[in-house]
């Protein structure tokens, strides 16, 4: 028996002999840095080793779930195509996985795992953790975590990476994201979600088309079969809110007010006449059947496994003129409307999230009041900027969401897309709405 274990032990030693460990200078170490983005809250790396692609092995927990399996595969997709051949050597190990209940991976431990528990953002947080000069650890409290933590050491080895050489970093690395959701408002295509997912931006809204056109009475409004692009987003941890147009597109869009008539706003103040949306109409919101409706389309988006959903106010400043809806106020009764739904979904699905996004927000003489009253559990979404003409309209300056906010309530703002003093407008990307989250 013991001499099995000399026997691997110079084994192991012969391993080392044939890799070269060498201190990394501070050049290196600066240019390791300057190969992640976004640079990790802690990093640093004293040594490299050079050795053979052949030599490395690349090792998932058991039981891994569906985002760790896909930022496995992608690693292996690396090796696969600087190398050649995804390695299975016995020289040096890559580890990656979700800890255990005892801070370990495959058994095992990672020291600096029980500050994963006390950072911000913990679910997204991870670590890299090398051990001794044979191993690196990718580790995270969550698959997600451990998803980010894949796309650090990817960046590190895609530029090293050859077929007959591959340098790793003996690096150690604590990182967590500043905000839980950094993306994009709008951004609805497949094919720019492997590169957005690899620099670790994780949001976007599913919005327009979801609702088959028209809106009968007689049947239950609900969103089209979305349940594919769900799973595409979420094997790469990505948040997807799903939300319908703006309420005032509903009828132009869906036909919802030739469903139901009395849905539509009155009065001359309910229509919107001015460019670039001419022709849309406020709903009677306080009516009954706007709770109705947005019931069944959040409970539709929660039927595929959606748990996230943004209700979209109506843009511009038009008003619902029957009594009720001008006493209340237009978005103040969208909001009451979009809220009232969303309680009775959560009866069902306890842990959907409502989001609400204002383009429009209530007068400043009442707005303190009204954000009170709304749940601190309810996300609130705001157009950023918008600048016509030579006035600048700052949706964001207004000091509800400063008073929600103050309270926990989480609050986002879009930096929308600005019209010039010539009246055209810019899109920063040539698939359509791109806008960052702030």
């Amino acid at each position: 028996m013991r001499k099995g274990w000399l026997y691997m032990f110079l084994l192991f030693l012969a391993g080392l002999l044939n890799a070269e460990i060498k201190e990394a200078s501070q050049e290196g170490i600066s240019i390791w840095t300057r190969r992640v983005i976004p640079l990790p809250h802690e990093f640093s790396v004293k040594k490299e080793v050079v050795l053979s692609p052949s030599d490395i092995s690349l090792k998932l927990r058991t039981g891994a779930g569906d985002v760790e399996k896909t930022g496995f595969a992608e690693l292996e997709n690396l090796f696969r195509e600087k190398t050649g051949e995804v390695p299975s050597g016995k020289k040096f190990l890559i580890l990656i996985g979700v800890l255990d209940d005892k801070g370990a991976v495959e058994g095992r431990k990672v020291g600096n795992a029980v500050r994963l528990k006390s950072l911000p953002n913990n679910q997204q947080a991870y670590i890299i953790e090398s051990q001794g000069e044979n191993t690196i650890i990718v580790a995270g409290l969550n698959e997600r975590g451990v998803y980010y933590g894949i796309r650090t050491l990817y960046q590190l080895l895609e530029m090293t990476l050859t077929p007959d050489k591959a340098i790793i970093p003996l690096v150690s690395v604590v990182d967590w994201p500043d905000f839980d959701e950094r993306g994009v408002w709008n951004f609805m295509t497949d094919e720019y979600l492997p590169w957005y997912a690899s620099y670790k931006l994780n949001f976007s809204h599913l919005s327009a088309g979801l609702v088959p056109n028209p809106v009968k009475r007689e049947e239950n409004v609900r969103v089209r079969d979305m349940t594919g692009y769900l799973k595409r987003r979420h094997i790469r941890a990505f948040v997807e809110a799903f939300s319908i147009t703006h309420l005032n597109f509903l009828d132009r869009y869906f036909g919802l007010y030739q469903a139901y008539p009395e849905l539509a706003g009155k009065g001359e103040k309910a229509w919107q006449k001015a460019n670039p949306h001419p022709q849309h109409r406020v709903p009677c919101a306080t009516n009954p059947l706007m709770v109705k409706v947005l019931t069944e389309i959040m409970e539709s988006a929660a039927e595929q496994g959606a748990r996230d959903f943004s209700v979209w106010l109506s843009e511009f400043t038009s008003q619902c003129e029957c009594e009720e809806c001008m006493k209340t106020g237009q978005s103040e009764a969208e909001t009451y409307a979009a809220i009232s739904a969303w309680k009775k979904v959560r009866e069902k699905y306890p842990d959907f999230v409502l989001r609400i996004f204002y383009a429009i927000t209530p007068p400043k003489d009442k707005i303190i009041d009204f954000f009170s009253k709304i749940p601190i559990e309810v996300k609130l979404e705001r157009c950023g900027q918008e600048t016509v003409s030579i006035k600048p309209r700052y949706v964001y300056a207004n000091p509800g969401f400063d008073e929600f906010a103050a309270r926990g309530g989480w609050v986002a703002t879009y930096d929308a897309q600005v019209r010039t003093y010539d009246g055209r407008w810019f899109f920063p990307h040539d698939k359509g709405f791109c806008h960052p989250v702030l």
